[in-house]
């Protein structure tokens, strides 16, 4: 079965390839900016000072540097998307279980066991209970493993979605901040504050974009948790059996 996705894998390998790419750039644009604060000479200090934006600046790189600690560190925090290809592969067993035990249902039609009907005594008793029990316990476990597959199939879908997300919005930020920090670089260093500005608002954009995506992620992996738990604790219910066992087949 060939479930449909928006990403292919490639496509999501060089997402999150792209993200410690795109650290790394923002990382080296942040550097570019502090290598020309602390190369500008005594004249370029002196016009800064003259001009009453010397302090303002250095506030803003200090802020600047703050910024790129705060998303080196909270990108730990990112992790690893792991292999959500085989979540997909998983998702799909889980719908195959449930299309195969879907269609058991409707064997354990009474009309189709007329010994149900006839048979009398212990024995018949025991094996009318059997068919209802076993109708009971497919009829209620096999839309649980139909809600499983389909959250496990979400769940992938959104870690492939989220981390291509990332990866595309990482590369414009960076393209956005390659070409602040160009214009910084050119700048006379009495019109640096405007810019520096700038580029700080965008690595906290950033963090805090990375940190809303990590908190979706984290919130959809409990939920599929919770699924797993749920589905594990149905398929523990022996209720019709006889003393646990399932199904009793010693009824002869």
């Amino acid at each position: 079965m060939t479930l449909p996705l928006s990403h292919s894998e490639s496509e999501f390998n060089k997402n999150v390839d792209d993200v410690p790419k795109s650290l790394g750039a923002i990382e080296d644009d942040v550097n570019s900016c502090l290598d020309a604060y602390n190369n500008k000479g005594w004249w370029g200090e002196f016009t800064m000072w003259f001009a009453g934006v010397l302090d303002q600046v250095e506030d803003a790189l200090a802020l600047l540097v703050q910024g790129l600690a705060e998303l080196g560190k909270i990108m730990l925090e990112l992790a690893s998307p792991g292999n959500p290809f085989a979540m997909l592969l998983q998702a799909d067993g889980w719908i195959q279980v449930k299309n195969i035990l879907s269609g058991q249902t409707g064997e354990f039609n009474g009309n189709l066991f007329p010994a149900t009907r006839t048979w009398t005594g212990e024995a018949g008793w025991q094996y009318a209970n059997v068919i209802s029990a076993q109708s009971a316990a497919v009829g209620g476990i096999f839309p649980q493993a139909g809600n499983l597959g389909q959250h496990l199939y979400d769940h992938a879908v959104q870690v492939i979605n989220g981390w291509c997300t990332i990866g595309d919005s990482m590369v414009k930020y960076t393209t956005t901040m390659a070409k602040d920090v160009g214009a910084f670089l050119t700048l006379d260093p009495t019109d640096w504050l405007g810019i520096i500005k700038e580029i700080v608002i965008l690595v906290a954009d950033i963090v805090q974009f990375i940190a809303d995506m990590i908190i979706e992620l984290r919130e959809y992996g409990q939920t599929t948790v919770d699924q797993m738990f749920g589905l594990h604790n149905g398929m523990a219910d022996a209720s019709g059996s006889r003393g646990g066992l399932w199904p009793p087949a010693d009824f002869a």
